[in-house]
C-alpha cells in the first residue's frame, strides 16, 4: 500500500468524528394503547425508551420516552410494537 502518513494513519483510525451529533429522530408513545410489553425497550440499541411509572386508561404502565435525544430513528420499536403504540419521525 502506497501513500503518505497522514493518508495511511486516516486509513487506519478512520476520520475524526464530531461529538455534536443532532437530534434527527423522534419517537412516539401513543400511552393509551401501550400495554407496557417492553419489546420496543428490549430491542432499542440506545435505550431510548423505559417503563413509565403511570398507569394509562388501560390499567398498564406505559413505556415512555426516557431519552430522546438518543434515538436514532432505526425504527427497531415501531417493528416489534404488538400494539401499534409507537411512531417514529425524522
Amino acid at each position: 500500500m502506497t501513500g503518505s502518513a497522514e493518508q495511511l494513519s486516516n486509513y487506519e483510525t478512520g476520520p475524526a468524528v464530531s461529538e455534536e451529533v443532532a437530534v434527527v429522530a423522534k419517537v412516539e408513545v401513543q400511552v393509551e394503547q401501550c400495554k407496557g410489553c417492553q419489546l420496543c425497550c428490549w430491542v432499542c440499541p440506545t435505550k431510548t425508551l423505559s417503563l413509565s411509572q403511570t398507569i394509562n386508561p388501560k390499567g398498564y404502565n406505559p413505556v415512555m420516552v426516557a431519552e430522546p435525544e438518543a434515538c436514532l430513528g432505526c425504527a427497531l420499536c415501531v417493528q416489534v410494537c404488538p400494539d401499534l403504540a409507537l411512531t417514529v419521525s425524522k
